[in-house]
């Protein structure tokens, strides 16, 4: 385990490992997906613009000590503040989402996407 020197906030026993968040990942997505997803986008922004951040498409992590524990729901949003840009939501700096919405398409059946929600889901809830 990683620790710092008694007496000392700037010095390392050793150097910790600098892990890398990924901001992006490329997935297919039909017509559909995305019409859905982007009208649902732009309804919540019309809606919420000044009360909430959004998200879309863009990827949540809940666990700072790894990067793979992590989901990109199509839509989600954090109540408590203007709109604002990001590339990725790490729950420790931001908190966790008040809302999460992924659009299951035909193409996703047979895909794990739904249990990678679930695990989010106790996850953001616990944190509550």
């Amino acid at each position: 385990m990683t620790q710092m020197v008694a007496g000392s906030s700037s010095r390392w026993v050793r150097e910790p490992e600098r892990l890398h968040f990924p901001v992006e990942q490329r997935v297919p997505e039909d017509r559909a997906h995305f019409e859905l997803r982007t009208a649902l986008f732009l309804t919540l922004q019309a809606a919420f613009r000044e009360t909430a951040v959004l998200g879309s498409d863009q990827f949540v992590y809940w666990d700072p000590t790894d990067p793979t524990a992590c989901v990109a729901p199509d839509l989600f949003v954090r109540l408590g503040g203007p709109d604002e840009s990001f590339k990725s939501w790490k729950t420790w700096e931001r908190g966790a989402p008040e809302l999460a919405v992924e659009i299951i398409s035909d193409s996703d059946e047979g895909d794990a996407p739904t249990e990678r929600v679930h695990v989010l889901e106790a996850e953001l809830a616990r944190r509550r």
